[in-house]
């Protein structure tokens, strides 16, 4: 806006534009003009508050992790907007909080205020529906990540571990036991998981209906079949990294699809373009703008 290319400003010239902003607070209210960053950011939405051990203090997420997610919600809200542009003519002006965003992440937490009053509170990898709910170490230094959600899920994996006795004893056969007695379970679990590989883990608890995944890292989701499969990842050429796995869009449309149609450009490769073709300078005001130092 205080280059005049505001929306305000700019509609003026294009009833029809589409604009999307996306920060922090939004556009209105007390913080509207707060600068931040996104681990900040993740705190005041509520999530730090809930990760971590009981006795602990909260953790800080890896990142900016709202910021991704406030990017992918943005989207949906242009293709939204386009589409009434296309229907009506007129354009839209969106205004994203990614603090507003982070909130839909905590809906369960915030339902259960909203309807007993309950501050839900930091629990390791607890769950108050599941036991087991925790990430078991393997013998490959890997993980896996197991939940049991019902007597008869944990009857399965207790069959599935060898030991079907598990799901008898008084201390093990409800959810309440379970959870009053959970560092023995998992004791017990993660015996088990020590002497096996965390994919053939995971695929045997599958085959017996229990919930269980591998704990990826970042290396093995370039690996991983299903993302794959579903083009996750489309390869293309930097000029400066080679070939660089590009992360294509969570969502697609089937009757005009998408793609990643080149990496991202070094700066300034497309000045030509942008100030020769979009702005309509000559070759000869651009020779002099390189001699002059401004594309430096």
């Amino acid at each position: 806006s205080r280059l005049g290319l505001g929306y305000e400003s700019l509609r003026e010239w294009n009833p029809r534009l589409v604009m999307l902003s996306s920060c922090n607070m939004g556009q209105t209210g007390p913080r509207a003009e707060t600068p931040g960053f996104g681990s900040q950011l993740s705190a005041l939405a509520g999530f730090c508050g809930l990760t971590g051990e009981p006795d602990g203090p909260p953790m800080l997420l890896y990142g900016p992790y709202i910021d991704f997610v406030a990017s992918s919600m943005g989207a949906t809200a242009v293709l939204a907007a386009l589409d009434r542009q296309r229907r009506t003519s007129t354009g839209a002006f969106i205004d994203l909080a990614q603090y507003e965003a982070g909130l839909l992440f905590l809906a369960g937490a915030l339902l259960e205020f909203q309807r007993s009053g309950i501050v839900a509170q930091r629990a390791a990898n607890a769950d108050p529906h599941a036991a087991p709910h925790d990430a078991y170490a393997c013998r490959d230094s890997r993980w896996v990540a197991i939940s049991c959600w019902s007597d008869d899920e944990f009857a399965r994996l207790a069959e599935a571990m060898g030991q079907p006795g598990l799901a008898q004893p008084h201390r093990f056969a409800t959810l309440a036991a379970r959870r009053s007695n959970m560092p023995e379970l998992d004791e017990a679990v993660a015996a088990w998981t020590s002497a096996r590989d965390a994919h053939e883990t995971a695929a045997w608890l599958q085959e017996h209906r229990v919930h269980a995944y591998p704990v990826n890292t970042v290396a093995d989701v370039f690996r991983d079949p299903q993302l794959a499969h579903r083009r996750v990842w489309r390869t293309r050429l930097h000029p400066t990294i080679g070939d660089l796995s590009c992360y294509f869009s969570a969502f697609d449309l089937s009757a005009t699809p998408g793609d990643v149609r080149c990496a991202a450009p070094r700066l300034g490769a497309d000045n030509d373009y942008v100030f020769g073709e979009l702005l309509g300078m000559s070759e000869i005001e651009l020779a002099e703008y390189r001699r002059g130092g401004a594309f430096d």
